[in-house]
C-alpha cells in the first residue's frame, strides 16, 4: 500500500509538471520574436550589416533584399509589412552589442504594437515588449517609417 502511495503521489507529481506544456502558441510567438534569430533581431542585424558595407542606413526594403539569405525571417517581415522598419536612421555604434547607440529609440516594431502594443527593435538592437501607451511615448529614432502595408509611401 504504501508503494501504490508513493508511486501516485509521483505520477501526479510528474502530470502536474505537464500542464504548462503545449498551449496557445503565445509562448512560441514571444520566443520567436526576442531570439537572437527572430525576425526583429534579424532586421537589427541586417541594419548593422548594411551600415558596415555600404557605409549608409538601408533606405527600404530594397536596401536589405540581399541580406536575405542569412536573414529570411527579417527580410520576409519586413517585405509583408509584418514589421514597421524607421528608414535612414544613422547608427553610431556598428558594434554586435551596440552599446553606443540609443537604448531608448525605436528602430523598428510588430505592425500591431502602436494600437495594441507588441515588440519593438532599438536603435541599440536591443528588443523590448512594449505597451500601445508606451510606445506612443518612446522617442523614434530620426528617420523615414515605412508606409503600412499595402499602402505607398
Amino acid at each position: 500500500m504504501f508503494r501504490s502511495v508513493i508511486a501516485a503521489m509521483g505520477l501526479a507529481a510528474c502530470l502536474g509538471t505537464l500542464g504548462g506544456c503545449g498551449g496557445s502558441g503565445t509562448t512560441e510567438s514571444i520566443t520567436s520574436a526576442t531570439s537572437e534569430n527572430g525576425p526583429l533581431a534579424q532586421v537589427g542585424q541586417i541594419y548593422r550589416a548594411h551600415w558596415q558595407l555600404k557605409d549608409k542606413a538601408p533606405t527600404g526594403p530594397k536596401d536589405i533584399a540581399t541580406f536575405a539569405d542569412g536573414n529570411p525571417e527579417g527580410v520576409n517581415a519586413v517585405k509583408n509589412g509584418e514589421i514597421v522598419v524607421i528608414w535612414g536612421v544613422k547608427l553610431d555604434d556598428l558594434s554586435i552589442e551596440g552599446d553606443g547607440d540609443s537604448a531608448d529609440e525605436v528602430l523598428a516594431y510588430e505592425k500591431a504594437t502602436p494600437e495594441q502594443g507588441g515588440y519593438v527593435l532599438m536603435k541599440n538592437r536591443d528588443i523590448r515588449k512594449m505597451t500601445a501607451d508606451e510606445f506612443k511615448a518612446a522617442p523614434k529614432a530620426a528617420g523615414t517609417a515605412a508606409a503600412p502595408a499595402g499602402k505607398s509611401s
